[in-house]
């Protein structure tokens, strides 16, 4: 159920933010939130993740995105029973992110919106790609944190 919540918080914040992006700023547009270090640049990225396989076909990028969605989903379920409410939660930011971006923006648009800018950082990114990179790192820390855990209980016992 948490997973599904994740899922949802992840396309609502993706989707609405991007709506009032394309809607209150001109492509290009900076807007600096923290002086030069932070702000916002409304850009169109036809690329994958940070703007890498540029120019391929969306559909094509659609595809290999439910592909992966699917992988996500299904090896999440596999694992479900051993998944904490936590982790669940964690694997829907991952699912919403990818479908935001990689498949929302992509059938409805062809690229997706990107418009948060971070000095010194390659790329500009969104809420879905934050999503995606959140999830990923805090599942990764919980599933470590429990396995580290349940080897500390483990070595107790013996």
């Amino acid at each position: 159920m948490l997973s599904l919540l994740g899922i949802t918080l992840a396309l609502i914040l993706d989707q609405v933010s991007k709506y009032f992006v394309e809607n209150g700023m001109t492509y290009f547009q900076r807007i600096d939130l923290v002086g030069g270090i932070f702000g916002l640049r409304y850009v169109r990225n036809t690329g994958v993740a940070f703007g890498l396989f540029k120019n391929q076909e969306p559909w094509l990028l659609a595809f290999i995105a439910i592909g992966i969605v699917v992988a996500i989903v299904a090896a999440s379920s596999f694992h479900s029973s051993k998944l904490s409410r936590w982790e669940s939660f964690f694997v829907g930011l991952i699912v919403g992110g990818a479908l935001g971006n990689n498949l929302v923006d992509r059938l409805r648009l062809g690229h997706v919106v990107d418009f948060f800018e971070l000095k010194g950082f390659p790329a500009i990114f969104n809420f879905a790609d934050m999503c995606i990179v959140f999830g990923a790192a805090l599942l990764t820390l919980s599933i470590y944190r429990r396995e580290k855990r349940a080897s500390r209980d483990n070595s107790l016992q013996s």
